[in-house]
């Protein structure tokens, strides 16, 4: 598998950086002079659009078909279920269907343009992290170089060293004659069990991010329930 350099990781997360910033600048525009009476999770989908546009704005290697977007479909119940889904600019809210029906599967991952290259795999995941605004990926932090991983176990309560990392902690990455992939992270997680672990993704035909295998490198006592 080939590997991306500290230096491609690093501009990666500068276009992410930047697309949060943008989304905060937009956000506060937005809304200044918004009613006190729009209902909160009517700006909590706003907020959601705002990110998602301005992170295909910022990305270099990851976009959508021209005349589309991505907007958030919004369950009424209380679970606050949030579907993103791609659209056409002029395709109108009410012709969606409920949260709980979607499929992303087919409703999101199959518009994207990747393009062909590592980077273009780990801009895919981390636009992906963002869109899906799970609770595990919020406390997930991916590790790119041995001081990074020298934090992480720092943070870590009463760190256990399962298995040594000799390979690299970068990002690798391998794409088949058959448009699908592997990409393996290095990352810190809290969601449910703390640890480091070097984590195998694959991108099916559907360009869909799945879980192949993880090895845990380190354990810790800590850890936060996710959803």
């Amino acid at each position: 598998m080939a590997i991306l350099t500290l230096a491609e990781v690093v501009a990666v997360r500068e276009r992410v950086s930047r697309g949060r910033e943008l989304t905060a600048g937009r956000f506060r525009e937005a809304f200044a002079a918004a009613p006190a009476h729009v209902p909160p999770n009517e700006r909590w989908r706003a907020h959601l659009e705002i990110q998602a546009e301005s992170l295909l704005e910022t990305l270099s290697s990851v976009s959508l078909p021209d005349g589309h977007r991505i907007r958030y479909v919004l369950s009424e119940a209380g679970d606050r279920l949030i579907a993103p889904v791609v659209v056409r600019d002029d395709e109108r809210a009410q012709t969606l269907p409920p949260a709980q029906e979607i499929r992303l599967e087919s409703a999101l991952f199959p518009f994207f343009r990747i393009e062909r290259s590592g980077i273009g795999l780990l801009e895919y995941w981390m636009l992906v992290s963002e869109l899906l605004s799970s609770a595990s990926s919020s406390v997930t932090k991916l590790i790119a170089s041995s001081s990074e991983y020298d934090e992480a176990v720092a943070r870590i309560d009463r760190p256990d060293m399962l298995r040594a990392l000799y390979l690299s902690y970068l990002p690798s990455f391998e794409w088949r004659s058959d448009e699908t992939a592997m990409l393996e992270l290095t990352l810190y997680s809290k969601a449910g069990e703390e640890r480091i672990e070097r984590r195998r993704l694959h991108l099916d035909r559907n360009q869909e991010l799945v879980l192949h295998d993880r090895e845990v490198l380190v354990e810790g006592r800590g850890g936060i329930a996710v959803g």
